[in-house]
């Protein structure tokens, strides 16, 4: 019994012992493997730097908006230095003598002027080169006092006139002037909503900015004291190799991330709609590559992928036309009809939506034979493979059937309700007169009727409407729309 009592001491002890490592372990391994780890500090760094810059932006976004919807004016300044600049060890700092990048400017949006300046300086303050700049709605002026005493000024007219513009956008002087009647006709309202969808495009930059800095190298160098103005602080520097691969996947994946974001998936076509050319040339690529007129369908891609050196996921394990490899994967049809209608190809859009409506594919012995689908509910996807030619996927548990009921109705018709108002906005094709409609609101009833003519006019019971917004009742009655377009 006492060689018992004297034991327990011990056993507590060692168990202390133990718990204390234990401790010790699960706190300081964490730190001395951050110490032991240059990279992981860096990369924090780096992301940081990423996420604050994304937080000013939002922040001297949301100045500017809050500055066009009152008039004021906005003054913006800042300033970026470079500690050091080299390409293929080639130093081009010590090469331009100039390390900081100065920039001022006031924005006065009752007026629509715009001034400021931007210099590049040495270290020590002296301006090496500078540029002075005014511009209105109408002339840019700018002068670079360092190099000349002439004032030099370019009128937007004319430039948008005589511009022989040419690359990747292929702009011509009508798309210039429809670009900039666009910005002209945004309002205060307009820059409220489109500022939401910046600042998560931003965010998903940031995404793919993130991807790239945590496939940059690092190397840690002498510990050093940074100053500016009064403000000091103790830094390690680091040297950051960037790497081509490095680049292209922070690329994808912001990318990605554009695409997945549903906060602004109805702004990506807001520029591209006006460029007619490049709109042109996309519709041109899709009927070329992707519309089978023998097969009815409009293929997701093509060629089907079989085996590539790049993995495209998932797609690929079906076989060469089958679903998303290579068929018709009807969502995407459905968004290409909107794009088709939204660009102003209304005849265009009616055919394809005719072409893959099920109803259709079931006219002849052979059709049903081949799509081996229900005609009357929408098919997720129609393969393309010769073995299985126009045949049907599945059906009835798809969200294309949404889309695809959408577009008729939202966007060819053009009735589109949004909160308690009705919106009137028809893409019909040239061959129709019009179309009658009766829209169900809650037990109210709304007898559409819409007909071409000379005069663009909307009347709710024989009351002319000031826009084609009608503020829908439920007052137990029937209601008469009729809409003229021309």
């Amino acid at each position: 019994m006492n060689n018992s009592k004297k034991k327990w001491p011990v056993v507590a002890g060692v168990i202390a012992v133990v718990l204390v490592l234990a401790l010790i372990i699960f706190f300081a391994v964490p730190y001395v493997k951050n110490l032991a780890d240059p990279n992981k500090k860096a990369v924090t760094a780096m992301k940081n730097a990423g996420a604050d810059y994304t937080s000013d932006f939002s922040k001297k976004l949301n100045e500017m908006v809050e500055a066009a919807s009152s008039g004021k004016v906005v003054n913006s300044e800042g300033y970026v230095t470079f500690e050091k600049l080299s390409i293929n060890s080639q130093d081009y700092l010590s090469y331009l003598n100039v390390n900081t990048v100065k920039f001022n400017y006031d924005s006065d949006f009752s007026s629509g002027v715009i001034s400021g300046t931007m210099e590049l300086s040495k270290d020590n303050g002296d301006t090496v080169a500078s540029v002075r700049f005014y511009s209105d709605d109408k002339t840019f002026y700018f002068k670079v006092p360092e190099l000349t005493s002439y004032n030099f000024k370019m009128n937007y007219t004319d430039v948008a006139d005589n511009s022989q513009t040419s690359g990747m956008a292929d702009f011509d002087k009508e798309e210039i002037k429809a670009l900039a009647d666009m910005f002209k006709g945004i309002d205060s309202e307009d820059m409220k909503s489109y500022t939401k969808a910046v600042e998560s495009l931003m965010t998903d930059i940031l995404t793919g900015y993130n991807m790239a800095v945590g496939e940059f190298t690092y190397s840690a160098g002498d510990k050093t004291t940074y100053t500016s103005g009064e403000y000091s602080e103790d830094v390690r520097q680091y040297t950051v190799t960037i790497t081509k691969q490095a680049l292209l996947d922070g690329a994808n994946a912001a990318v990605d991330a554009v695409f997945d974001d549903e906060s602004i998936s109805g702004y990506r076509t807001l520029i591209t709609s006006y460029y007619k050319n490049s709109r042109e040339k996309l519709k041109t690529a899709v009927e070329e590559k992707l519309v089978d007129d023998d097969k009815k369908i409009i293929k997701l891609l093509t060629p089907a992928f079989n085996k590539s050196l790049n993995n495209p996921g998932y797609i690929m394990n079906y076989p060469k036309g089958i679903r998303e490899n290579g068929g018709q994967y009807t969502h995407s049809v459905s968004w290409y009809l909107i794009a088709l209608i939204k660009a102003g190809y209304h005849d265009r859009a009616y055919r394809y939506y005719q072409m893959i409506n099920p109803i259709n594919r079931s006219k002849k012995e052979e059709n049903v034979k081949c799509y081996r689908d229900e005609p009357y509910v929408i098919a997720a996807d129609i393969y393309s493979s010769p073995d299985f030619p126009a045949r049907g996927g599945w059906t009835w548990y798809t969200g294309s059937a949404g889309w695809f009921y959408r577009v008729g109705i939202e966007n060819i018709l053009g009735i589109q309700r949004h909160g308690d108002k009705l919106k009137l906005d028809p893409r019909i094709p040239i061959a129709w007169d019009g179309f009658k409609a009766i829209y169900t609101y809650k037990d109210t009833k709304y007898n559409i009727e819409v007909k071409k003519g000379k005069k663009e006019e909307l009347k709710l019971d024989g009351k002319s409407q000031i826009n084609n917004y009608i503020k829908l009742e439920n007052d137990s009655k029937n209601h008469e729309i009729k809409l003229t377009i021309k």
